[in-house]
């Protein structure tokens, strides 16, 4: 189960990510098809991943990318669920093209409460990994 080694990996970008001391409510992955993670068996190895940290009860959300295919005849490029699709005009030489992605898109954290127990000033933030920018929610 590789989903486990994903999720520990996962696990640390968090904890290099995130406030000293706020919770972490959630964090959202994009996974390409070439990853093979498999939805429930990722979530059940972020709960085994967090169990006893810090990070235990936090949600993680994946978006799972579909194929984004191109045909080697007509260079026509499109997305697909499935890799062996063929293209419109009729061929089958088609490429995936990339496919291999895994991102840490964001990371939303509980600055109200802390593990250290003291109160904030009542905000939430949403961490977007891909811009290091800091969101309101």
């Amino acid at each position: 189960m590789h989903e486990l080694s994903i999720a520990r990996s996962l696990l640390g970008l968090v904890r290099e990510s995130v406030p000293v001391g706020a919770v972490v409510r959630s964090a959202q992955l994009r996974v390409g098809p070439l990853q093979a993670v498999e939805p429930d068996a990722m979530k059940l190895a972020w709960r085994a991943a967090t169990e006893g940290t810090v990070f235990e009860g936090a949600e993680l959300s994946l978006t799972l990318v579909p194929w984004a295919l191109c045909c080697r005849e007509c260079g026509r490029s499109w997305s697909s669920e499935n890799w062996s699709d063929p293209c419109t005009c009729g061929s089958c030489r088609v490429d995936p093209v990339g496919g291999d992605e895994l991102t840490l898109v964001s990371i939303e954290v509980d600055e109200t409460q802390t593990r250290l127990g003291s109160v904030d000033s009542g905000r939430a933030v949403k961490r977007d990994q891909a811009s290091t920018e800091v969101h309101r929610v």
